[in-house]
């Protein structure tokens, strides 16, 4: 009921019967009546709590409904089937205005359950049973509907479960080893002879090669052994790579052998070659840039490639003998 603050009762015992309490509503301390009330309520509308409000409270013309009403006498309450009737006055109107005197003055009767401070309880009661209603009438229909899917599915599921019993049996007794055997079976066939045979033959076969590739390694390791040590200790694989000194020894044709046609035969082709590759390497690497990768091999042998990306060309080196020695040289466009 708005407002929702300022109000508060005051009881005290009455004059005529010392064992009766009389209730007295205030707003903001300020006394709403002269005389006491058997109880102040507040009569609920019937638009809010339609479905509950005709079981707990009844006012003829529904004068009260929304209402704080203050309870003056008794009228019937003799514990009989019928409702407790008392006679009540208007004290707050459902908008929170508070009546006149003259108001105040006009009884109406109200049909109310014999506490009336146990409405909202009433109410709440039946509003909770009727959702527990609700969901026990759903789990029930859930129930019916699991135990109507069971019954149609129960003969594919005892097929399914029975053939897979019997896909099971037959599986551990061609599992088991000397399975029907011993227990008066036939002697083994031909398909079977075979297999065992040719599985002995594999068996046997893969032994001979792993023992014989274990010999050849071995061999192999005790004569390349010595040289591979000094070869690593006696001359061991350049340090550092200069990817330009070595892109202008492969552009000038320096590793190509004599007689290949691409290698400069004189001086002056020999100079030419030399300032071609030097303006083409300094360009290549300088506009374009590069990629060097480098895979070091026990610290024996180096491999150094080389990635020049203006020029679209790929270059590989080997790293021994305190050198490195070009060994091949691609060109992308080429290649694709």
């Amino acid at each position: 009921m708005r407002p929702t603050d300022g109000w508060s009762f005051d009881t005290y015992a009455s004059s005529r019967n010392k064992k009766q309490t009389l209730t007295i509503l205030r707003r903001r301390n300020v006394p709403l009546s002269e005389e006491g009330f058997v109880d102040v309520v507040l009569v609920p509308s019937a638009e809010k709590s339609s479905d509950w409000f005709g079981a707990v409270f009844s006012n003829k013309g529904g004068a009260a409904e929304g209402c704080v009403v203050g309870i003056k006498r008794v009228i019937r309450n003799d514990g009989s089937t019928e409702r407790p009737r008392y006679e009540a006055a208007i004290l707050v109107h459902r908008d929170g205005t508070v009546v006149t005197e003259t108001e105040r003055r006009r009884t109406i009767t109200l049909d109310m359950p014999p506490n009336p401070s146990e409405a909202e309880d009433a109410a709440a009661e039946a509003v909770e049973r009727r959702d527990a209603e609700t969901r026990a009438s759903a789990a029930r229909a859930e129930l019916r509907r699991a135990r109507t899917d069971a019954e149609r599915d129960r003969p594919r599921t005892e097929r399914l479960a029975r053939v897979r019993a019997e896909e099971s049996a037959a599986e551990r007794a061609r599992s088991a080893p000397g399975a029907g055997r011993g227990s008066g079976a036939g002697p083994v066939s031909d398909e079977e002879n075979y297999e065992l045979l040719r599985k002995a033959g594999l068996f046997i076969l893969g032994f001979a090669v792993l023992r014989s590739m274990t010999g050849a390694l071995l061999g192999l390791l005790v004569f390349f052994g010595p040289a591979l040590f000094i070869m690593k200790t006696a001359s061991p694989p350049p340090d550092e790579f200069d990817v330009k000194k070595e892109l202008k020894r492969v552009l000038r044709g320096h590793h190509l052998p004599e007689d290949h046609p691409e290698k400069p035969k004189n001086w002056l082709q020999k100079q030419v070659n030399r300032v071609a590759a030097s303006v083409t390497s300094e360009v290549a690497l300088g506009i374009g840039g590069h990629q060097t990768r480098e895979y070091d091999v026990l610290g024996i042998v180096k491999f150094v490639h080389v990635e020049v990306f203006a020029a679209e060309m790929d270059c590989y080196w080997v790293g021994a003998f305190g050198k490195w020695t070009p060994v091949s040289q691609r060109t992308k466009r080429n290649h694709d």
